[in-house]
């Protein structure tokens, strides 16, 4: 069996997952009352580094768990949770940006969650003012550009995941995420000038 062959190996978590929306789609409700209280907290911080709003970020969240209790018995391979709710989470983020565009734009400085998650994954815990501005400079990141971002770091989703999540191929999910660390590096290296 050649390299390309093999399945990735599925974590006990992912199972568990797998696990509960079965149970969810046979109509058990105590299923997806668990897998809100096992993924509310990522979607949460997910949303939050798109929408840049708390109060966003809750309502697409709540949003995106009412179409998914409502639509779980559509999802046909339970593999791919993670890419269906936080893809519902994403879509029901746009419909927030596109209802509250001027208001998104005079709060830019509210995407501090997304910045947080990034920095803690790469950054010690003594450099706190590089924290602080890789914050600030992932605040002034447009909303595709925190979304790619939130997805690979903050959500911690591979290549494949995000392009099943956005519903493109792998090598655009590719291009968007060099682009968006990119666009990062640049604008961290302006204000270090």
């Amino acid at each position: 069996m050649g390299t390309m062959d093999r399945t990735p190996e599925r974590m006990p978590d992912q199972i568990y997952d797998e696990w509960l929306v079965i149970r969810s789609q046979d109509g058990e409700p105590g299923a997806i009352a668990e897998l809100v209280a096992r993924w509310n907290g990522r979607l949460l911080g997910f949303a939050l580094g798109i929408t840049r709003r708390e109060d966003s970020a809750r309502d697409a969240v709540q949003a995106a768990w009412m179409a998914a209790a409502r639509d779980i018995g559509r999802l046909r391979d339970p593999a791919r949770f993670p890419a269906w709710i936080l893809r519902l989470v994403s879509n029901k983020c746009a419909d927030a940006a596109r209802r509250d565009r001027r208001a998104r734009r005079a709060e830019r400085g509210r995407a501090r969650d997304l910045g947080e998650r990034i920095v803690n994954r790469t950054a010690s815990a003594s450099d706190l003012d590089e924290r602080s501005e890789v914050r600030e400079a992932i605040a002034t990141l447009g909303p595709a550009q925190r979304e790619i971002l939130g997805l690979h770091y903050g959500a911690g989703l591979g290549i494949a995941e995000i392009a099943s999540c956005l519903g493109v191929p792998a090598g655009t999910v590719k291009s968007r995420l060099h682009a968006a660390r990119a666009e990062l590096r640049a604008i961290l290296e302006r204000r270090a000038r």
